[in-house]
């Protein structure tokens, strides 16, 4: 006998269950990177090669994830990629040195990658546009959750046992996790809803021409500057912070729960924005510029006060994780009627891991050979060619959205 398919808000929890923890195994290496680079006694650079690896391979996995959760079901992509995260991350705690850590994390990001973009075609094929909307908006909070709740139980894992105790609780997460989401989403619905709103005149787009027709291109550069942004900031907070104001490890890590708790305002806020302008990209220049002025104050202050640099900094990674939720959550689901809504979110994904991956090593390079005040002016140039490229799209990205494409 077949299941029924889950109800909207029973999809949308599972959708955000399997989100929230899928951070445990996402940010766990980042979380605890201070003390690893401590306890092993290897330089940042060395260290931030794991993340660096784990990050192309997102990158890569992200555009492989699209093209598959458009062909094929794509709950079965998320169990695989919470099943094998899991599992690595169980291997990871009992590794004896940081190459054979960063060789498998490198292989972790590939798995971890099938998750958002099989995770956007479910929830873009059993609702309509406004669950979408609403569902989006869930998951991207959810994300902060689980970052929060990582940069608060990293530290203790420190304290208690060491930072492999993160790997091996990650672990069983992921294992749960996706044992839960396997059996919760039996019955998912197959086919858009909203692709069969279309009307009569509406046909079969390559997704060359979808991209060409919306406007995509100086995007994907908008979304390469926000990975850079949020991710590289976010990895590197609490070596800045133990850098430039001698604190212990563990601490610094912990001034990191702030980023998260600031990502769940951002993300409240990019949703009122959008629901105000209803053009994201309109939105997304706005919240550039508040990124760009929160680290052109910053710069001033970067080594002398702790208290006004850990909010700026908040403020950078609360906005970009509002600009996450327009540019990576709410903006695929526009394509959804053309059936490439997988595709298209592999690939903002994908940009977005471009900057993450260049951001982490680059800003280990940075601070390592020209000091921390270069390096938060690199930030400041990242901000302001996202203020552009977004800017540039807002009246295309309006007509496509809307449906006024006459004359493209």
């Amino acid at each position: 006998m077949k299941k029924a398919a889950p109800g909207f808000g029973k999809l949308s929890f599972l959708c955000c269950f399997a989100f929230f923890m899928y951070f445990f195994g996402r940010f766990n290496y980042t979380a605890a990177l201070t003390e690893i680079i401590r306890d092993l006694a290897v330089s940042r650079q060395v260290a931030s090669i794991a993340v660096t690896g784990n990050f192309i391979t997102l990158l890569i996995g992200q555009i492989v994830a699209g093209v598959l959760g458009d062909r094929i079901r794509p709950r079965h992509l998320v169990t695989m990629g919470l099943v094998v995260s899991g599992i690595i991350n169980l291997v990871m705690g009992f590794l004896p040195n940081i190459w054979w850590m960063t060789a498998l994390w490198t292989v972790n990001g590939f798995f971890q990658a099938f998750l958002w973009p099989p995770l956007v075609r479910v929830m873009a094929e059993n609702m309509d546009a406004g669950q979408y909307a609403k569902a989006a908006l869930a998951v991207s909070v959810s994300s902060s959750a689980g970052s929060l709740l990582i940069y608060l139980l990293v530290p203790l894992a420190i304290v208690a046992a060491g930072w492999r105790l993160s790997f091996w609780g990650a672990g069983a997460v992921g294992l749960f996790v996706g044992a839960v989401w396997m059996i919760g989403t039996a019955g998912v619905k197959e086919g858009s809803p909203r692709r069969r709103e279309q009307t009569s005149d509406d046909h079969p787009v390559s997704l060359g021409r979808v991209i060409r027709l919306s406007g995509l291109v100086p995007l994907f550069f908008a979304m390469i500057a926000l990975g850079a942004l949020r991710d590289g900031v976010t990895t590197w907070m609490p070596t800045y912070i133990y850098d430039q104001y001698k604190l212990s490890s563990s601490f610094s890590i912990f001034t990191s729960t702030l980023l998260p708790v600031f990502g769940m305002a951002g993300i409240m806020l990019a949703g009122r924005m959008e629901k105000r302008f209803r053009n994201l990209t309109k939105s997304s220049t706005i919240l550039f510029v508040v990124t760009a002025a929160a680290i052109a104050v910053m710069l001033p202050f970067y080594n002398k006060n702790l208290i006004l640099c850990v909010l700026l900094i908040s403020v950078v990674v609360g906005c970009a994780y509002g600009l996450t939720h327009l540019l990576t959550g709410q903006l695929p689901g526009v394509y959804s009627k053309y059936g490439c809504v997988a595709r298209i979110s592999g690939l903002t994904t994908a940009a977005f891991y471009i900057g993450s991956t260049l951001s982490t090593y680059g800003y280990a390079a940075l601070s390592d050979n020209f000091g921390w005040f270069v390096t938060i002016i690199s930030w400041l140039m990242l901000a302001g060619l996202g203020i552009f490229t977004c800017a540039v799209s807002i009246r295309r990205w309006f007509k496509f959205e809307h449906g006024d494409r006459k004359n493209d």
